[in-house]
């Protein structure tokens, strides 16, 4: 069975084929061009930092990631003039972020040790106690709702197998559940994305049992336990893998990856975006690299995909308008490696590592 984070590997590969062709070193913040304006601003992104998550809230923009100090927030009231606050100083980084309105939570590593921190602006972080996982593997998503916090991720249960597990903040105590898996005492499988929608936590990722293709799998929060939803297998029998999750043009949209060996992710497969997950579910391939990292995004009835090619050592962001006669994606060129995208509004902004290793904000 595959191991941990994968998808992070791909990200991990992207950054250093770009790293690799820059010089070593340190850099001050440096004045940069706001694309929309034309006003030269100083931009609080040092060399080697790296947006992993961002959201578009109230208050505007906060990201979440890692650099050379630590784990690191960015904070811009427009998308325009951003701050920097360290979230936690040595060697930790930020993964995973998601607000309700009021109260930001961000999950990553610090050391060898998963943590979860939160924030009422992004600029101020607490850490709270987090549920243990083993050495060296943090959780793969976060969401709040109404206050109540929800992260995922996946315990080990043999050489390189998993079963995914979602832990609920309730009363200052972490409820710990067991997503349910196919019947059977082999079966096994991962989370790898959660999402606060339709009143409810929705989390997507894998089951597979014994002789049994992967398939994807959808669980959701019944309000006193969790539930497999849905089960999406592969027409033509190959392994089916949900990554990631978001609130769609028509119900939930989720990237997902069709492979011909999942322990193997980047020898064979294709990538796809399935919409309407917990409706009537359609299947659409994107052109990728077999293995390739993908995540939705939606606003105003704009689609967007970040496409991560972990071989190939390049990043692509593709859009299209809401659902019409023309449903064809349009490429937009990046001046480097996008990380993440931030949408809102029918626009979006990309942050993207450029050939020196500093992070620009691309309006799109």
């Amino acid at each position: 069975m595959r191991g941990f984070g994968w998808g992070h590997r791909v990200a991990a590969g992207l950054l250093c084929a770009l790293i690799v062709t820059a010089c070593s070193g340190s850099r001050p913040p440096t004045p940069r061009t706001d694309v929309r304006t034309g006003v030269r601003a100083e931009t609080p992104f040092r060399r080697w930092d790296v947006v992993r998550r961002a959201i578009a809230g109230l208050g505007g923009v906060v990201a979440v990631g890692t650099g050379d100090d630590g784990a690191v927030a960015w904070v811009s009231s427009s998308g325009g003039r951003w701050e920097r606050f360290l979230i936690e100083a040595g060697r930790a980084h930020a993964d995973t972020l998601a607000t309700d309105g009021t109260t930001y939570v961000a999950t990553g590593l610090t050391a060898d040790t998963a943590r979860v921190w939160t924030s009422v602006d992004g600029r101020a972080w607490k850490s709270l106690p987090a549920p243990p996982l083993p050495a060296g593997t943090g959780f793969t998503g976060s969401a709040i709702r109404d206050g109540s916090i929800l992260v995922v991720g996946e315990r080990p249960v043999g050489d390189a197998q998993t079963v995914p597990f979602a832990w609920r903040l309730a009363g200052g105590v972490w409820e710990e559940q067991l997503l349910p898996l196919l019947p059977g005492a082999e079966s096994l499988g991962v989370v790898n994305d959660v999402i606060a929608a339709q009143d409810t936590f929705v989390a997507v990722g894998a089951v597979l049992g014994l002789d049994l293709p992967v398939c994807g799998a959808v669980w959701t929060w019944t309000g006193h336990g969790w539930e497999r939803s849905r089960t999406i297998e592969d027409p033509g029998g190959s392994d089916f893998e949900l990554l990631a999750v978001q609130v769609g043009t028509g119900g939930l949209t989720a990237s997902a990856g069709v492979y011909d060996n999942w322990d193997e992710p980047g020898a064979g497969g294709e990538s796809v975006i399935v919409g309407d997950l917990l409706g009537e579910v359609r299947v659409e391939s994107v052109e990728a690299e077999p293995g390739a990292e993908i995540r939705p995004y939606v606003a105003a009835g704009v689609e967007w995909l970040l496409v991560k090619e972990g071989r190939a050592g390049r990043s692509r962001v593709l859009s299209r308008s809401a659902p019409g006669s023309v449903r064809s994606w349009t490429e937009i060129g990046m001046p480097g490696l996008a990380t993440e995208l931030v949408v809102s509004g029918g626009s979006a902004l990309a942050f993207v590592v450029d050939t020196s290793g500093v992070t620009q904000v691309v309006p799109l």
